[in-house]
């Protein structure tokens, strides 16, 4: 169920995903690094009739560059979420989750090395206030 836009509150803001990847997997040439993120923001209000749940998703990806043994790799996710003010009543979080990835080549040309890796990043246990940047550094191995 969409909240009625004229009495609940928009949050708006940014979450910034910084990846700082140490590169130790053995690639015949230069990996191309991708990045993504997907967080999830859910406002779960309890009543005597039962629960209305409103869920954001969005997902941003960004890529990498890649020197020697290192890379680095920053998603950045603008939002905009309009969701009831946490109360008693009311439950809102947002939790994010990341994969990384190095590969050379294709699959068709043949050569082709893949590398990723993913889990968790983010979990919040209330919307940040509107106009808020969150940002989070992560530390990656491929």
């Amino acid at each position: 169920m969409v909240p009625d836009a004229a009495t609940t509150p928009t949050f708006t803001g940014t979450i910034v995903i910084t990846f700082n990847i140490t590169i130790k997997s053995h690639f015949s040439k230069t990996p191309v690094i991708e990045c993504g993120v997907g967080a999830v923001a859910s406002s779960i209000g309890i009543s005597t009739t039962g629960e209305t749940v409103t869920d954001y998703t969005e997902e941003g990806y960004s890529s990498g560059t890649a020197s020697g043994s290192s890379a680095t790799c920053v998603v950045t996710i603008p939002y905009s979420w309009t969701l009831p003010q946490a109360s008693a009543s009311v439950h809102d979080s947002v939790s994010a989750s990341y994969s990384v990835s190095a590969s050379t080549g294709t699959a068709a040309t043949g050569g082709y090395t893949l590398r990723s890796e993913g889990s968790s990043v983010l979990s919040l246990k209330q919307i940040p206030a509107s106009s808020t940047t969150t940002k989070k550094t992560i530390n990656v191995t491929l």
